[in-house]
């Protein structure tokens, strides 16, 4: 991802919701796939301003799974 991407998240509000299919993905355990960021209601104008301004317009979260296999990130 670009560095102005990644500068955007530092101190980005994760702990608001929906932080769209990355958020779903921890909370289910699933792998998720969003094919359009714009139109997804699971993303919150914060993060889909975000994504859609550096290109972002579909992504797929994999659950990170921690040694006793819960979802402990994307």
């Amino acid at each position: 991802l670009p560095p102005t991407f990644s500068s955007a998240l530092r101190g980005a509000p994760l702990a608001e919701t929906p932080i769209g299919s990355c958020a779903e993905t921890i909370r289910t355990g699933r792998v998720v796939a969003c094919s359009d960021i714009a139109r997804d209601a699971r993303w919150t104008p914060i993060w889909r301003d975000l994504c859609l301004a550096h290109g972002i317009r579909a992504c797929q979260s994999t659950p990170i799974l921690d040694a006793v296999g819960r979802p402990s990130g994307s």
